[in-house]
């Protein structure tokens, strides 16, 4: 009977850890159809229950109540809010999977969902590309741009919205 030596038996685990770690790495480089993805969720507020003092605890429950979110607790599943928003528009980020995504597209209160994604960066330097003097003129006068917010995502206007909302009768 041959005995394992020390020199034999280091081959045989580093081979065996390279094995294993191989069919992890594959295992994780393969994509499922349940990968969670990046998501912006437009919700009507007026659903939001009186029951709930925050806009995010109304969202944190919406997660919460899916019923895919229960299924199985791991990484790629679990449903992790992001992000709430109230002033320019009302909804949330948040990561979800397509079926977690399927099912809140559903609620009364789902108005849109748009993925994340990334825009085409057109400059970094915004004074310079718009002509902006540093010593004297509007930069300097507006402080550099302090405290100012350079852009924002207009999508378009909502037809219930006060503001649009004609006033004569007819």
């Amino acid at each position: 009977m041959k005995t394992l030596t020390m020199k034999g038996f280091s081959h045989l685990f580093s081979s065996y850890l390279w094995l294993l770690l191989s069919l992890v790495a594959s295992n994780k480089a393969l994509p499922t159809s349940e990968e969670a993805q990046t998501y912006i969720v437009h919700m009507d507020h007026s659903y939001k229950p009186a029951s709930f003092s925050t806009h995010e605890s109304w969202h944190q429950s919406t997660l919460a109540s899916l019923s895919s979110s229960h299924a199985t607790y791991n990484e790629d599943t679990l449903i992790i809010l992001l992000y709430s928003y109230i002033y320019a528009m009302h909804g949330f980020s948040a990561r979800l999977t397509p079926s977690q995504l399927s099912e809140l597209e559903k609620l009364p209160a789902h108005i849109a969902t748009y993925r994340e994604a990334y825009g085409k960066l057109f400059t970094t330097r915004t004074p310079k590309f718009l002509g902006l003097k540093h010593g004297s003129g509007l930069w300097p006068a507006a402080s550099y741009g302090k405290d100012v917010i350079v852009g924002i995502l207009d999508t378009g206007i909502w037809p219930g919205q006060k503001a649009i909302v004609s006033t004569t009768e007819e």
